[in-house]
């Protein structure tokens, strides 16, 4: 299955792709170079151009232009220039489903974006803390609003490779979580916990303002938004 373009007729493999490169005819950028006035249409798209073209990164792939995050990363990249190049998808990082050649290029993508140093990393913002330098800059990503890992079949952006996961169950249909006391399914554990609470009865979320309570934060927060929104209810 293909899907047209209606600007060029240009055919692409995928609904993702397709939304992506129509943004390109409509000038729907995301974000734009402060040194060359260009526009971009995903993010991912944005940090390559600033790494080929203005130096941001020493990793550049001399095919393409393509900007890589360091050596290692970049003769990967390369390798599929090749013209006899096929994906190996036996090496598999298994905490993040990135895919490799060589075994040394998942082992130098664990120490660095994995491994922990021992100690602990606090976010300036919120105060939250994590095991790894890595694991704080991926998490500053979500109060810096960027979001560099697109969505193939959507072009939806994220901060996370995680929470990508996660959205990727929405396209596939998988549910991993089911009650074990009906028919229902769900794409994360913390809807499945909440459900289980109306088989339960279970209701942690007390209302400050009167005497009912609730199954999950959020309906506890659009309740007491109506005491404050009309005081007599209080």
């Amino acid at each position: 299955m293909s899907f047209q373009c209606d600007f060029c007729l240009k055919k692409l493999q995928s609904r993702g792709s397709w939304k992506v490169h129509r943004k390109r005819h409509l000038q729907e950028f995301v974000a734009k170079c402060e040194e060359c006035d260009r526009g971009f249409v995903t993010n991912q798209e944005y940090h390559n151009h600033l790494g080929a073209k203005h130096g941001t990164s020493r990793h550049i792939c001399n095919v393409c232009g393509r900007a890589c995050y360091d050596k290692a990363a970049l003769q990967n990249h390369m390798a599929r220039h090749a013209d006899n190049y096929t994906t190996n998808t036996d090496i598999k990082c298994e905490l993040c489903g990135k895919t490799f050649l060589q075994e040394r290029y998942l082992r130098h993508h664990h120490s660095r974006m994995h491994q922990t140093d021992g100690g602990t990393h606090v976010c300036d913002h919120c105060g939250k803390t994590v095991s790894s330098k890595r694991s704080l800059r991926d998490h500053l990503l979500i109060h810096e609003g960027l979001k560099p890992i697109e969505c193939k079949e959507c072009g939806r952006g994220f901060a996370l490779r995680t929470t990508l996961k996660l959205h990727m169950r929405t396209h596939t249909g998988d549910r991993p979580y089911k009650c074990t006391l009906c028919s229902k399914s769900f794409t994360q554990k913390t809807p499945l916990t909440v459900h289980m609470r109306i088989h339960t009865g279970e209701r942690p979320y007390l209302c400050i303002f009167c005497d009912s309570s609730f199954v999950s934060k959020g309906a506890l927060q659009v309740h007491q938004k109506k005491h404050q929104e009309s005081p007599v209810l209080a």
